[in-house]
């Protein structure tokens, strides 16, 4: 896993791009557990929005969606700008279901999921949408 920080020089508060790489660093597979469902609710749309012509997927259960996600390998941190003080670690995946998107895990701080969804580069989904009520929402469809 490799780590940019975008915008660390010159940051106000450096320390929280540490603390954010450290949480990172010790995190447990927690992280992505508390991403399942969002994961695989988002399959679950693009899946119905292929119609017959979707990829073959099968899943038993929520957490069979991560047989079809090929994790990145580059961590890119960065703040959300206008929004607060926090640090964001957002890692761009492969999916099967979202070839040309592929898939994004936001995680706040390094130590929460805060954002899933098509690759945007966006941090949050009112960053993303310009929208200060989607504050906290972790998945939206794109539909919605």
């Amino acid at each position: 896993m490799r780590f940019e920080l975008d915008g660390y020089e010159g940051d106000a508060h450096p320390e929280d791009f540490v603390r954010a790489v450290q949480n990172i660093l010790a995190a447990t597979d927690r992280l992505l557990l508390d991403a399942t469902d969002f994961v695989h609710q988002y399959c679950l749309d693009e899946l119905a929005d292929w119609g017959d012509d979707a990829p073959s997927i099968e899943m038993q259960r929520p957490a069979d969606v991560w047989e079809y996600v090929d994790l990145g390998s580059v961590l890119i941190l960065s703040r959300d700008h206008g929004r607060g003080r926090d640090v964001f670690a957002s890692l761009e995946c492969e999916c099967a279901w979202e070839p040309e998107h592929g898939l994004q895990l936001v995680f706040r701080n390094g130590s929460e999921i805060s954002k899933v969804g098509p690759f945007d580069g966006h941090v949050s989904n009112a960053s993303a949408y310009d929208d200060d009520t989607l504050e906290g929402v972790v998945y939206k469809r794109l539909a919605d």
